[in-house]
């Protein structure tokens, strides 16, 4: 009886570990994601910036609020 209980306890283990590598590979999917938009989002501003010094300003200044507020 103890053997059947060790496994059951083992296989739920098992299944817990692959829910949880699921959630992390995600997170780190989704930390990926993020940095590329940011790095997209440098890439509007500067460009924004060749053409309107001041524009360029007040985007960054409604970016960077808007990630303090996240």
């Amino acid at each position: 009886m103890k053997d059947d209980e060790m496994v059951k306890t083992l296989e739920a283990l098992t299944h817990l570990a692959g829910q949880l590598d699921g959630i992390v590979r995600n997170e780190l999917e989704t930390r990926e994601a993020i940095a590329r938009m940011d790095g997209q989002l440098d890439i509007i501003r500067i460009q924004i910036g060749r053409l309107d010094p001041h524009a360029a300003t007040r985007v960054h200044g409604r970016h960077a609020r808007g990630r303090n507020n996240a």
